[in-house]
Parts: C-alpha cells; sequence; structure tokens
C-alpha cells in the first residue's frame, strides 16, 4: 500500500477532532489493510519548515487505527515538544510515511541513503530508527547516521566492533504523502 494524501487529509481530521473542532471523521474509506507508519507534523512559517511532532510504530495496524491514534500521538505526545493547539492549525502540514517490511541489513553500510529508513536493535531493550528523508535532510554520510541513530536509541558510550556485533540493523522504505491545512480546509467543504 502507497501512502496517499487523504490519508494526511483524514490525519488533519482527526486533529481538528481530538482539539474539539469537529466530529471524528469516518473511516469507511480507508482500507482495513495493516501497516507500519508515521504520522509528522511540520510548521511552515514564511518558508521555514520545522518538525513539530513525529511519531509512528514499526508495528503493523489496520491503516484507520493506525493513523488516528498516531495523529493524537505525534500531536498531542511527542515529549519534544507541547501539545498542539487549534492556533497552529492554519501553518501546519501533515506527512503519512507507509513503512515496508524491514530487512535485516547484511553489515552497517547494507543500505542506501535516501532509499531506506533504518532501525537499530540494541541488546538490552535499546531501539530507535529513522525514516528515509531523515539523513539527507540532515545532510547525514551512512557512517553519521548510523551513530546518530545509536544515540537516538540512548546509547551513550562509544560505538565499538563490539557494540555493532550486539546489535542488530534493519532496514525499510517507505511511501509519503503531505497535505496542508489549507488543502484540508479545501478538502472539507
Amino acid at each position: 500500500m502507497e501512502a496517499e494524501q487523504r490519508h494526511a487529509l483524514y490525519c488533519f481530521g482527526v486533529l481538528c477532532a481530538a482539539l474539539g473542532l469537529c466530529a471524528m471523521p469516518g473511516d469507511d474509506r480507508l482500507s482495513s489493510e495493516r501497516v507500519r507508519l508515521f504520522v509528522s507534523w511540520h510548521t511552515n512559517t514564511d518558508g521555514t519548515r520545522r518538525l513539530r511532532g513525529c511519531i509512528g510504530t514499526l508495528e503493523p495496524q489496520p491503516l484507520a487505527h493506525g493513523l488516528r491514534t498516531y495523529t493524537i500521538r505525534s500531536a498531542c505526545h511527542d515529549k519534544r515538544f507541547p501539545p498542539m493547539c487549534a492556533a497552529e492549525l492554519e501553518r501546519l502540514e501533515c506527512t503519512v510515511s507507509l513503512l515496508t517490511p524491514m530487512e535485516t541489513c547484511a553489515d552497517w553500510l547494507d543500505w542506501d541513503l535516501g532509499v531506506h529508513g533504518v532501525y537499530v536493535r540494541i541488546e538490552g531493550g535499546w531501539s530507535a530508527t529513522f525514516l528515509p528523508e531523515i539523513a539527507p535532510a540532515q545532510g547525514w554520510t551512512k557512517a553519521e547516521t548510523i551513530e546518530r541513530v545509536f544515540r537516538k536509541a540512548g546509547w551513550t558510550a562509544p560505538i565499538t566492533d563490539a557494540t555493532l556485533r550486539h546489535a542488530t540493523l534493519l532496514r525499510y522504505t517507505s511511501t509519503h504523502a503531505t497535505a496542508t491545512y489549507d488543502e484540508y480546509m479545501l478538502y472539507t467543504r
């Protein structure tokens, strides 16, 4: 399944309902297929795009349930940001990313920048991921991406060959679709 703009428009409807501005949108037009997904919010002010929230799941969810759940979590429970409010809506963009099943990498370089997202699992329960578009957007090399995904997972010690042997790197691809609040308002008319 590929991400479509209507998925991001649905997320705007869910957010508006959570803010008490409308009823929860119906989901009967959404597939019941189980997907891995992320919902990302950005503000766009004077052409400057800034992350405002991003949370998702690597566990397959029915699409509508996942979009509802991760719309609310990314908008209201991303610990990096305060919960969203109605005053922000006109500056928001929503991006829905649908992820392919994960593949184990043969080694730490067995993935392509801008094509694959990376997910690291470290013995002891630490894990983290970066979506495929993150490393190129930040200008990171593969080595920098691996270091940063370890740090994101909470690993503070040096990253040695022994560390790498006790961790698993998985890769995946994704499709994504974006909608602005203005597009949502046109869609709902």
